[in-house]
């Protein structure tokens, strides 16, 4: 349905604006992102919600996208693969930032930006094979 969607719209506007070709691939990728996020976001924040781990995974979540943000990372075949991958890993973010600050009185917020930040590090040297940036220009991003 999101590919479906993604391609109508690319569509619309190559022709609306009368874009090449490679204008549509671009459009088409930009829309599939787009569309795969109005589900995606509401359904990680229904996750959180029916496990009782709201604020966690919000927290877990914001601090692995903005860091994704400026080091790019691992992109799924298909929208599925990617919910099932970040359902998995940002609930098990929260569950062990919940626990974490549970257990020696520690700031839910400082817990989960570091699970978040070790989360992308996962992400980055362990899964997958799509990456949108060198290693070598993750340094460059952070530090410069």
């Amino acid at each position: 349905m999101i590919r479906r969607l993604a391609w109508l719209s690319a569509k619309a506007y190559t022709k609306e604006f009368n874009k090449s070709h490679n204008d549509r691939a671009k459009m088409y990728y930009g829309y599939q992102l787009f569309y795969s996020e109005l589900y995606h976001i509401p359904l990680i924040l229904l996750t959180g919600w029916i496990l009782g781990l709201l604020p966690e995974i919000i927290i877990v979540t914001l601090s692995f996208s903005i860091l994704k943000h400026y080091t790019g990372g691992h992109h799924a075949d298909s929208w599925l693969v990617c919910f099932i991958e970040s359902i998995t890993l940002m609930g098990c973010g929260a569950a062990l930032t919940h626990m974490i600050s549970s257990n020696i009185n520690v700031s839910i917020i400082f817990i989960g930006i570091i699970i978040g930040i070790l989360i992308q590090i996962f992400t980055l040297t362990s899964i997958g094979n799509r990456f949108m940036i060198k290693y070598s220009d993750i340094l460059n991003k952070i530090l410069y």
